[in-house]
């Protein structure tokens, strides 16, 4: 499974027909998160693609038991990737706020290219209702 933020915005690639249109900020945070990454040594790489294999499986493993997106244990889930989240958060504009756990939920849930790290359409959705619950009763 391939769930990094990093190994996701790769697959976003252009050809000679198409040009991915960023803002001259998306551009700025593209080239540091970009740089970030590449200064990490392949074990670091390999630790932070792990974190998040093992907060997607959690993930998956919550929604198969039936688990509600509000419990315990799903919320811890989630806490989990706030922390992950919050490890870029100089270059993806800052503190994680409520209103941005739910854009990054709304993301998830919308675009197969990150649907796909949680199982599909259904999981990304799970996921969305789980952070929405937790923006509104932690953040």
């Amino acid at each position: 499974m391939n769930n990094s933020w990093q190994s996701t915005c790769s697959t976003v690639s252009t050809t000679p027909n198409t040009r991915p249109k960023w803002s001259s900020a998306g551009a700025h945070a593209y080239r540091r998160g970009d740089a970030w990454w590449r200064a990490k040594s392949r074990d670091e790489q390999r630790a932070y693609r792990a974190q998040h294999d093992a907060i997607a499986r959690d993930y998956e493993s919550a929604r198969a038991a039936n688990a509600a997106t509000g419990s315990d244990r799903v919320q811890a889930i989630v806490a989990r990737h706030v922390e992950w989240l919050g490890l870029t958060a100089e270059f993806t504009g800052g503190e994680l706020t409520a209103k941005r756990l739910r854009a990054y939920g709304d993301l998830y849930a919308t675009d197969p290219r990150f649907a796909k790290n949680y199982g599909g359409l259904d999981g990304a959705e799970f996921v969305r209702e789980a952070f929405s619950f937790y923006a509104e009763h932690a953040l």
